[in-house]
């Protein structure tokens, strides 16, 4: 009988000795919250990435939301008195006490509700909106909203040359442009020329100065390896097809180590059925205190995708450096170039005070992603060369058929302009074509 009580008495203190064990590593194990989450948009049901999911008193404890909307955060079981606070800018915030949710599922669902406001609303709200973290959402979504794979671009290039308020020169291109996933570098890009014509250039021309910009263009181009091709310039000068090039604007990398020397505000907002559109403007820290609205992005909330953006270097308005606007159009999930327009300074002459400067402009009315004909490479043009495409006779025909050209006249002033020199059509056609 002793024995008995002996044997169930040490089997006993074992399984009591268990029981502090399991509570002791249950206990320990418990210190710690997991919370695990996926944020949807209400109305669409879609995942919502970005989005930022944090304890509201202890905001240094947070996730945000892959590409798929989940999240995961890990918190001490002290911090249980707290909220939980999901939040993107355009939509609304969504706050739950952490004792109210049933932590007991694996994954909790949460819907947030786009936002509507006024403008006036926003600009009250944005000194804690956190602009600088929206543009780098941004940056890293340019591979999954730009293009990722062939197509081809129909374009209509012109550029008009100007000297104070009058127009001294205007050359046109029908062009057509092969194109490969942005991930590619801008050297596998073919550029043809369907049609080309020029008006006589009665700019102030140095011919000398004009030769040795030529001379430093070249010399640039064979140690950088830089096009020196107008119309391969002003395509790559889209700084988003560049963006995998160090030290380029839309570089991730340095974006993130200059981020601070910044500054950004909320311009304006647009809200339409299906998107909110964000008109951030920036600029350096080291000279104001406040951006001039000259250079900005246009950022849409439901994708993070920059669908406009201008960047000018310069001192104002009336001295421009180089200036850089795009806007871009959404075809199958993907931004493609819709309008692309440089203004540059010519640099023709020893005058630096005339003002005269280029004003670029592509339009791309026609984006193929598939069933195309490639552009074969004895038809391509060669970037290093400046006026290649500018060989062959004056096709008046071809222009008058071109359809991009009714579709993007000139202006009734910059016609009035140019004709000062005589009527257009004449000043297209070469002495050798007569």
């Amino acid at each position: 009988m002793n024995k008995y009580f002996f044997t169930l008495g040490k089997v006993c203190l074992i399984l009591l000795s268990l029981l502090i064990v399991s509570h002791i590593t249950i206990g320990q194990q418990s210190n710690k919250i997991t919370l695990k989450g996926l944020v949807l948009d209400k109305s669409t049901h879609l995942p919502i990435e970005f989005a930022v999911g944090s304890l509201m008193n202890n905001n240094h404890i947070g996730d945000v939301t892959d590409d798929q909307g989940y999240f995961e955060i890990q918190f001490p079981f002290n911090f249980s008195d707290d909220s939980l606070s999901i939040y993107l800018l355009g939509y609304e915030n969504l706050n739950r006490p952490i004792f109210t949710l049933d932590l007991e599922q694996d994954t909790l669902v949460f819907y947030l509700k786009r936002k509507s406001f006024l403008l006036d609303d926003i600009v009250v709200e944005a000194e804690g909106v956190k602009l600088k973290e929206m543009v780098l959402q941004a940056f890293s979504s340019i591979p999954k909203n730009f293009p990722n794979k062939k197509h081809q671009l129909s374009g209509f290039y012109r550029k008009l040359s100007t000297e104070e308020d009058q127009y001294t020169h205007l050359y046109e291109a029908a062009v057509t442009i092969d194109d490969y996933s942005y991930s590619k570098p801008a050297e596998d890009i073919r550029l043809s020329v369907k049609g080309f014509r020029q008006t006589e250039d009665w700019g102030d021309t140095d011919s000398l100065m004009v030769h040795m910009l030529n001379k430093l263009n070249e010399s640039f181009s064979n140690k950088f390896g830089t096009s020196q091709n107008p119309l391969y310039q002003l395509y790559t000068s889209e700084y988003l097809r560049v963006h995998k090039t160090l030290g380029t604007h839309f570089d991730i990398h340095t974006f993130k180590k200059y981020i601070g020397t910044y500054l950004f505000e909320l311009a304006d907002v647009t809200i339409t059925e299906s998107d909110t559109l964000y008109k951030i403007a920036f600029g350096s820290n080291r000279f104001t205190d406040k951006p001039s609205g000259n250079s900005f992005f246009i950022i849409n909330a439901s994708d993070h995708a920059i669908v406009e953006f201008q960047i000018m270097q310069g001192f104002s308005k009336d001295y421009i450096i180089n200036q850089v606007h795009v806007e871009f159009q959404k075809i199958d999930g993907r931004y493609y170039p819709q309008f692309i327009e440089r203004i540059i300074p010519r640099l023709i002459n020893r005058d630096m005070e005339d003002r005269e400067y280029d004003i670029e402009t592509y339009w791309f009315d026609s984006v193929k992603t598939k069933d195309f004909k490639k552009i074969k490479y004895k038809n391509t043009i060669n970037r290093f060369d400046i006026d290649e495409h500018e060989d062959g006779v004056y096709d008046a025909e071809f222009w008058k058929d071109y359809e991009p050209m009714q579709q993007h006249p000139l202006s009734e002033s910059e016609k009035s302009g140019l004709e000062i020199h005589g009527p257009i059509e004449d000043q297209f056609k070469k002495p050798s074509d007569e």
